[in-house]
């Protein structure tokens, strides 16, 4: 929208306006926005892995994150914050307009020292606070940060594909590096309020995800359960972990390393309970609940993949029971190999959107995308004959309960995440239209 609203106001394009204002006063002279052929020879290439280039893919939305720059060019962006703007050269930002970037001011309540301004967030991580932001494309990463309180910042970029230890033990090395053995000492922190802390005590369910498509799925399996401790509260994510943090006031908690308050209990606009952290949000909620449905959730998982190998080992072993004089009763066979079928549609369906994810094939109807459609579909079809049979041999009762318990519950499992799936709008994804 910004380099839309430039181009409508300079009559030019956001690239030439930017470049001229912007880059070469910050001292970025050889920096752009365009990746040219004259220009691409002077760029890393990215990497997936030793050997396999990432493809250099233009992003849609380009003013927001297409810049292209060396890392002494980053650099200066580094040190334009560290002098609050004061370049040397005419002025771009003046300083309320630098402090407003750094600031949050969308939300009522108090934010964390995480907090996201216009392009511009926190970082607690190190033991002092800092500022700067984080890039990513198949095959790259890109960071910077500055630290007002210690008058150094640092830029790091990668060219391969990365893990997140890697990631962090680099960004430590750095900073030990910049702070030239001086002893860094986090903020102290202060004394709890135990009748605060318990009047936000509760479970908080995941309410901000990235993906809204996505999204039911990082809302059942993310939340976080608060309780007291002496030095504050402990945390424990739905799926088992767990950390003490330590009071900085007004609701704010933080790991004792940390130099600054990521995570804030408070109440939202409506007066309901929220926890802040990072840059997630979540709202107060049913922990039974939560819990509830991410046991469902690891069941039916666990039934998908099982049904498969119990159809197997029935198929291996009805020739045995026949020679014993055992015949296989009628619908025995269907009842066995649907479940098993949805199970197999399932793992295929996974198989084939890793791939779509992999090759970035998102946008056009190609052959994984429609793959996607094609085999929700086909699970869904599946596990609806899965649970007829079910039905069918329930009604007849010519197969021995014994022999229906584990497809019967595969069935219902399969069915019941279709049902899912099919309300979050998954079953039959055009993801290419969506």
């Amino acid at each position: 929208m910004a380099g839309h609203a430039i181009e409508l106001a300079t009559g030019e394009s956001y690239e030439a306006y930017l470049e001229r204002e912007v880059l070469r006063p910050l001292g970025m002279p050889t920096a752009r926005f365009r990746r040219t052929a004259e220009y691409a020879d002077r760029l890393a290439t990215g990497y997936h892995e030793p050997g396999r280039p990432a493809v250099f893919r233009p992003i849609y939305h380009a003013p927001a994150g297409a810049l292209l720059a060396s890392p002494r060019e980053l650099g200066q962006l580094v040190h334009f914050w560290l002098r609050r703007g004061e370049t040397g050269g005419p002025a771009i930002v003046g300083p309320e307009s630098l402090a407003r970037i750094e600031r949050t001011e969308t939300v009522a309540y108090r934010t964390t020292d995480t907090n996201y301004g216009l392009g511009n967030y926190g970082d607690v991580i190190h033991p002092a606070r800092g500022r700067g932001h984080d890039g990513g494309l198949p095959g790259f990463l890109s960071c910077y940060r500055y630290f007002p309180e210690l008058g150094v910042g640092y830029v790091m970029l990668l060219n391969s594909t990365h893990s997140l230890q890697a990631y962090l033990e680099i960004r430590a090395l750095l900073f030990g590096y910049l702070t030239g053995g001086r002893t860094v000492v986090p903020p102290p922190p202060v004394e709890p309020d135990p009748e605060a802390i318990a009047a936000l005590t509760g479970y908080y369910g995941y309410a901000s995800p990235r993906v809204q498509l996505f999204g039911f799925a990082e809302q059942a399996t993310l939340g976080i359960s608060v309780r007291p401790d002496p030095a504050g509260i402990e945390v424990e994510t739905l799926t088992g972990g767990r950390a003490q943090l330590v009071a900085t006031g007004d609701g704010g908690f933080r790991h004792w390393r940390e130099g600054g308050t990521p995570i804030r209990l408070t109440r939202g606009d409506e007066g309901r309970r929220i926890l802040v952290g990072g840059l997630a949000y979540f709202e107060e909620g049913s922990y039974t609940w939560a819990r509830a449905r991410l046991l469902l959730l690891g069941a039916a998982m666990l039934l998908l993949q099982a049904a498969p190998l119990w159809a197997l080992g029935w198929a291996v072993l009805a020739p045995i029971r026949r020679l014993r004089g055992r015949a296989i009763a009628s619908g025995e066979f269907a009842l066995h190999a649907w479940p098993a079928a949805a199970g197999l549609a399932w793992l295929v369906l996974l198989l084939v959107f890793e791939h779509m994810a992999r090759a970035e094939a998102y946008g056009t109807a190609n052959l994984l995308s429609v793959g996607v459609c094609v085999g929700s579909l086909v699970f869904a079809a599946c596990s609806a004959a899965a649970v007829a049979e079910v039905v069918r041999a329930g009604v007849a009762g010519t197969v021995p309960l014994v022999l229906r318990l584990v497809p019967s519950t595969a069935a219902i499992a399969s069915f019941g995440m279709t049902l899912w799936l099919m309300f979050h709008g998954i079953i039959g994804l055009r993801i290419w239209a969506w």
